[in-house]
């Protein structure tokens, strides 16, 4: 099935916002290699990465909510699909029946009108001839 254009954007952004918030850890163990001077500057650098983890989770969720929508679409429609294949295969044996059923009462017609028609000429053929 062909990718959505619009989820594939999506992972895409997820993918960078994960990537730059990998980032800005590595940039900051590596810029701090002891611990920050005051206990505020701690709890700043932690809220401002729960708030990128927040902003990415929520990101993740819309996507997986809209891959559950996509899926359930997907599904409905191969089940529509499913059922128009057995009402078609149903459809084509009736047919295939119906027809086996004419052919068979169209023969025996054909087969009565020759067998009149050979009656008729036995008939014909014994009475006697005038000159």
């Amino acid at each position: 099935m062909k990718d959505n254009p619009k989820q594939s954007q999506r992972i895409l952004e997820i993918k960078s916002s994960v990537e730059q918030r990998q980032e800005e850890l590595e940039s900051y163990l590596t810029r701090n290699q002891q611990p920050p001077e005051s206990p505020a500057a701690l709890s700043e650098i932690m809220l401002a990465g729960k708030r990128a983890t927040n902003s990415t989770r929520s990101s993740v969720e819309l996507f997986i909510a809209e891959e559950d929508r996509l899926l359930m679409s997907r599904l409905l429609t191969l089940k529509s699909q499913q059922e128009m294949t057995w009402i078609a295969l149903y459809g084509s044996a009736a047919l295939g029946v119906a027809s086996s059923i004419i052919a068979v009462v169209l023969f025996r017609l054909i087969d009565r009108k020759l067998l009149a028609e050979k009656a008729q000429s036995r008939q014909h053929k014994a009475l006697p001839r005038y000159q």
